[in-house]
């Protein structure tokens, strides 16, 4: 870019040469003089008009003909620029600018072959001069051939070692062959070079960004945008990593900023969508989304972001459309199978979550959430070998997440191996010391094996973190009444009915606490309410006591008869709990563990294993991971 201080020199320059010209109209040299001024300052039609007066003038053409060729080349005008270049080469076979020049020419016009034939005769003519091997390494990156065009920067610097552009351009194909270290190498240098280059600061940020370096990424935008503050995709990149960071406001604001600078940008919309979404503005979200997608109807990422909205908003189907497309668009991205294996899950087709979970591992072998998740719908399939394998694989990849111990526990705890479980959640604990579902699980299992006093105190810490979870409400209920504390537990089930009354559960073990009682009004009451919300009381009793005979031999208590005509009825009905409200279920043979409460029974499969892993992060969108 030119200075307001250079132009004024180059000004007084043409001035003096204008003079010259008025002088002696038919003097070559002023009019070549003033011509390559003008086209150091971009005025190209000024310098050809000059150019050519020169050409007339002169027998000297060689250099005229090469420097025209340039100002027709920065006008747009390529195919009378490759005139020029050649008529120069006529004249001087041994011109090696003008041949370099003809092959930048050339990479334009998307002759690539003769462009490369011709940055080669330039460096045979002369294998001193950087700047041919640099242009032979951009038309060699123009093909695709990377490693050619890593040797001809490489081979430029060495000639030059401060030749900026030549560190930039190799930097940019080491990110894209993912030699990112060496990418922020070539970078560092160049800004070490030039550090009032915003697009070098940019390109570094972006480098960070592969690495996950949110800070680096942020400071290095900020740097480009301070130097061009009409850097719109500075701005789109600095407002992804906000978003990373759960600054979703800032990352509007950069968005909003990119889309102000430029408003067709289709990738600050998607963007934005998401942090709107992130935000609870799904209007806003949508609203960006569906912009994006007609700016640029193959963006991948707009369909996976309007995906995760209808997934959170529970439209299952248009969410797996939409993350159909994005597949279909970029069959690589395993987070895009990953997400669509979720919505399977959560539609109970567990065949077609797992094909998904299974392909984001294939596209990605160190997917700790794919195999989290996978395990998950095996388990809810009664595959439990299976779960516990992949939960394995997932802690073996990452031996401080805490959610596939507490995954695995819920297997073992299925499969009757309660000190495992115990053990997993012990694990899960340590390493998250607030996991309040950990707690709550623990506290099933010691419940299972009959030491109250310590699943009271695991489920006790549970609603202490998390003052709304209905299930360890739910379970500690269910504690407290095989402990004979009947009164806190019908407390922890009105709490669970309070907090969830939808839940059936909840209605029937109280239900079974007030029988316990001889409170047969509120027994029946309970009853009916929990089959109002789908529950199969005369199942579920059967279940957990054998039939009303056999309660009434071992407690002693004879139930009225409108109440042994509920719990003696053939519905069609199943139980249907609330997702992730579920206490433990008796066996099936309804035989059981002792308990300290009569009525009280200890189950031996105590619910499904529901512990899903989600991913919600940003996506800087620019590059496939």
């Amino acid at each position: 870019m030119v200075t307001q201080t250079q132009l004024a020199h180059y000004e007084q320059a043409i001035q003096h040469f204008t003079n010259a010209i008025e002088m002696s109209p038919t003097f070559a040299v002023p009019y070549a003089l003033r011509a390559d001024v003008y086209l150091r300052i971009g005025e190209f039609d000024k310098a050809i008009s000059d150019y050519t007066y020169a050409i007339r003038l002169s027998q000297w053409q060689t250099d005229l003909y090469c420097n025209r060729g340039l100002a027709y080349n920065g006008k747009g005008e390529v195919d009378l620029a490759i005139q020029d270049f050649t008529a120069a080469i006529r004249t001087d076979s041994d011109y090696a600018e003008a041949y370099a020049h003809r092959g930048v020419a050339y990479a334009r016009k998307g002759k690539f072959g003769l462009a490369i034939k011709d940055c080669a005769q330039a460096i045979r003519l002369n294998p001193e001069n950087a700047e041919f091997y640099y242009q032979r390494g951009n038309v060699y990156s123009l093909v695709g051939e990377f490693d050619n065009a890593i040797m001809d920067w490489t081979t430029a610097i060495e000639l030059n070692p401060k030749y900026t552009a030549a560190y930039v351009n190799r930097g940019d194909i080491y990110n894209i062959n993912g030699a990112v270290d060496l990418a922020i190498e070539d970078y560092t240098q160049a800004i070490g070079l030039n550090p009032r280059d915003a697009r070098t600061y940019f390109n570094l940020g972006s480098a960070h960004r592969i690495k996950g370096e949110i800070d680096l990424v942020i400071a290095n935008c900020t740097k480009a945008i301070k130097l061009d503050p009409h850097y719109a995709d500075a701005y789109v990149i600095r407002g992804a990593a906000y978003g990373i960071q759960d600054q979703v406001d800032l990352a509007i604001s950069d968005c909003t900023k990119a889309i102000r600078l430029d408003p067709e940008r289709a990738n600050a919309y998607t963007i934005r969508g998401n942090a709107y979404s992130l935000n609870g503005n799904v209007g806003l979200a949508i609203d960006d989304l569906n912009r994006a997608l007609e700016l640029k109807p193959d963006d991948a990422l707009a369909y996976y972001g309007r995906g995760r909205i209808y997934e959170d908003n529970q439209d299952l189907d248009k969410a797996i459309g939409d993350y159909n497309k994005a597949i279909g668009l970029a069959p690589q991205r395993a987070s895009f199978h990953h997400q669509r294996g979720m919505v399977y899950t959560a539609k109970g087709d567990f065949d077609a979550a797992i094909a998904n979970f299974s392909k984001a591992i294939e596209l990605k072998p160190d997917y700790v959430q794919a195999y989290v998740n996978r395990g998950v719908a095996f388990g809810l399939k009664g595959e439990l070998e299976k779960t516990i394998a992949d939960q394995t694989e997932a802690i073996q990849l990452n031996t401080k997440f805490a959610l596939p111990y507490c995954s695995r526990g819920n297997a073992y705890l299925n499969t009757g191996e309660f000190d495992k479980a115990i053990t997993d959640y012990t694990t899960a604990i340590q390493l998250e010391p607030d996991y309040a579902k950990a707690f709550c699980d623990r506290g099933i299992a010691y419940s299972l094996k009959s030491e109250l006093d310590l699943a009271i105190q695991d489920l006790n810490r549970a609603v202490e973190i998390k003052p709304d979870y209905a299930e360890a409400y739910l379970n500690r209920g269910f504690s407290y009444f095989r402990n004979s504390e009947v009164s806190r537990a019908i407390n922890d089930y009105t709490k669970v009915i309070d907090l969830e009354p939808d839940s059936g559960q909840a209605y029937y073990d109280r239900a079974i606490v007030w029988l316990s009682k001889r409170d047969w009004e509120k027994a029946k009451a309970d009853l009916a309410a929990a089959c109002e919300r789908g529950v199969d009381i005369a199942t579920l009793f059967r279940n957990d006591y054998g039939n009303v005979a056999d309660i009434t031999k071992k407690t002693g208590v004879e139930l009225p008869k409108d109440i042994t005509e509920m719990l003696t009825e053939k519905e069609e009905q199943t139980l249907t709990p609330n997702v992730g409200q579920s206490r433990t279920q008796s066996q099936v043979d309804g035989s059981a563990a002792e308990s300290h409460h009569p009525w009280a029974q200890t189950e031996k499969f105590p619910r499904p294993i529901d512990q899903f892993q989600s991913e919600r992060k940003f996506d800087l969108g620019l590059a496939a991971a």
